[in-house]
């Protein structure tokens, strides 16, 4: 029997990595600089301190790097605000957890602030009970401690929780926590696929995928 359900938001509610990959490029496009190939790939693993000082440094940019960084910001606000939409299905499912009496969470390494202006344009917001941030916590995905908390304020023991997540290191400390894991597919991740398969419970495409009815 199910008691709860924790989800994820960039990647998994929300499709919202594009932007994500493609922030170098586009703030390199409002200056009228032509972006080098392959510049997406170089800043994806990096904070966006490093990716900054490595776009001042690249492209002799004028700004200093907190400059840079706060005009960045300020681009995934207005993209968070104004422009992402939410994956296929998510609406559908999330009323039928809620018809199921299912209480929901969520649990995410994204901004607090950002993400609430998204979920309420998106009119989702109310789904959830909770809202929890890695920052809250001082933790990262890569330890289960944030879907742990969910769950407590939840009420609802992991074995008998979902969790719905995008990114492999989520998946697996989810897993390890004795979680019921729902991979969400997500362009972002292809690499890593195979592995994220191999170690979900289950693998949707979307909230639309009929895997979600056996569950």
């Amino acid at each position: 029997m199910l008691t709860g359900a924790i989800f994820d938001v960039d990647g998994t509610l929300l499709d919202s990595m594009h932007v994500w990959r493609g922030l170098g490029e586009g703030y390199l496009h409002r200056k009228g600089i032509a972006a080098e190939e392959g510049l997406a790939d170089k800043l994806y693993p990096m904070s966006l301190e490093e990716s900054s000082s490595y776009l001042k440094q690249q492209y002799s940019l004028t700004d200093n790097v907190e400059k840079i960084v706060s005009d960045t910001v300020a681009m995934i606000e207005e993209f968070y605000r104004d422009e992402v939409s939410l994956k296929p299905g998510v609406v559908s499912y999330l009323n039928e957890l809620r018809k199921q009496g299912i209480p929901m969470a969520i649990a995410t390494s994204g901004n607090r602030d950002i993400l609430v202006k998204a979920l309420e344009r998106l009119q989702i917001k109310d789904y959830f009970q909770h809202i929890l941030t890695c920052s809250d916590y001082g933790v990262s995905k890569r330890e289960a401690a944030i879907y742990v908390a969910a769950a407590e304020k939840l009420g609802s023991k992991p074995a008998q929780t979902l969790v719905f997540e995008d990114v492999l290191h989520g998946i697996l400390s989810a897993r390890s926590a004795g979680f019921i894991t729902i991979a969400v597919e997500d362009f972002s991740n292809v690499r890593d696929r195979k592995l994220i398969r191999n170690n979900s419970d289950y693998y949707i495409t979307d909230f639309t995928d009929p895997v979600l009815k056996t569950i």
